[in-house]
C-alpha cells in the first residue's frame, strides 16, 4: 500500500501504541489478501490481531519518522472508536479525509 494508508511515528510513540494496543486489542475480521484459486481471485480474510499489523520495532533507522502500522480498513475504523492516543486517530481521520 502507499505511504498515505501507513500510520507514522517517533519510537517513543510505537512502543507507546504498541503498549496500548496489547492491553485492548481484539481479534478483528479482516480482509489480508487474495489469492488465485481455480482461475478466480478469492479474499484472503482471517481473524487478526492489531498488533500484529505493526512494523517490527527495529526495522526502521530513523527513530523520529517511521511508519509503525498499515492497517485494514476495518482495524482503521476499530481504532477510531476504541484508541484513546490521539495522534493515532488524527493520522487515521487525515487518511480517509475526516474533519474534525
Amino acid at each position: 500500500m502507499a505511504g498515505i494508508d501507513k500510520i507514522y511515528s517517533n519510537q517513543d510513540q510505537y512502543h507507546e501504541f504498541k503498549e496500548w494496543l496489547t492491553k485492548n486489542q481484539k481479534e478483528i475480521k479482516c480482509k489480508m489478501g487474495a489469492t488465485l484459486e481455480e482461475d478466480t481471485w478469492k479474499d484472503i480474510i482471517e481473524d487478526v490481531l492489531p498488533v500484529d499489523c505493526l512494523y517490527g520495532e527495529y526495522d526502521y533507522t530513523d527513530d523520529n519518522d517511521r511508519p509503525i502500522s498499515n492497517f485494514p480498513e476495518k482495524i482503521d475504523k476499530w481504532l477510531l472508536k476504541k484508541c484513546p492516543l490521539k495522534w493515532v486517530t488524527d493520522r487515521i481521520k487525515e487518511q480517509y479525509g475526516i474533519i474534525n
